[in-house]
């Protein structure tokens, strides 16, 4: 697991001031949801164009990601950390036991590349239903 622990503490944690969450059930569609959704927190929070498009990127990689697991829902979570810091968190929930045997869902490596280019840290940690992916994206 990447990045500091700060960031990591601060993912998932809705009793957290200013988080906004979408939870979105798993149907067809569930990724232009999520970059919508993603797009539109960010417009309304006048987050520059450059930021606005890693979030939407990393949204979108995430949820892909996620969805190679069946889950039955994806919660994206959103938050400021500072002046020139967002928190983005993409859960997997309900993930199916069956779906891509052999697959473990902290194996990211086929996301890495998009993490790593658009994230200024980021990583993958248990949840109490299923995993997430968690992101630090600076608003520069």
């Amino acid at each position: 697991m990447r990045g500091r622990d700060g960031i990591m503490e601060a993912a998932g944690d809705t009793r957290l001031p200013g988080v906004t969450t979408f939870d979105l059930d798993c149907r067809p569609g569930v990724d232009r949801r999520a970059v919508t959704a993603t797009r539109r927190w960010a417009e309304d929070r006048a987050v520059g164009a450059q930021a606005r498009e890693r979030l939407v990127c990393l949204a979108l990689a995430a949820v892909e990601h996620a969805l190679r697991f069946d889950p039955a829902r994806v919660a994206i979570l959103l938050r400021w950390l500072d002046l020139d810091r967002i928190l983005l968190d993409v859960g997997a929930l309900g993930c199916s036991g069956t779906a891509r045997h052999g697959v473990d869902p902290c194996d990211v490596k086929e996301a890495t590349p998009v993490f790593d280019a658009l994230a200024q840290e980021w990583g993958v940690r248990a949840i109490e239903r299923g995993w997430s992916l968690w992101m630090g994206v600076t608003t520069d």
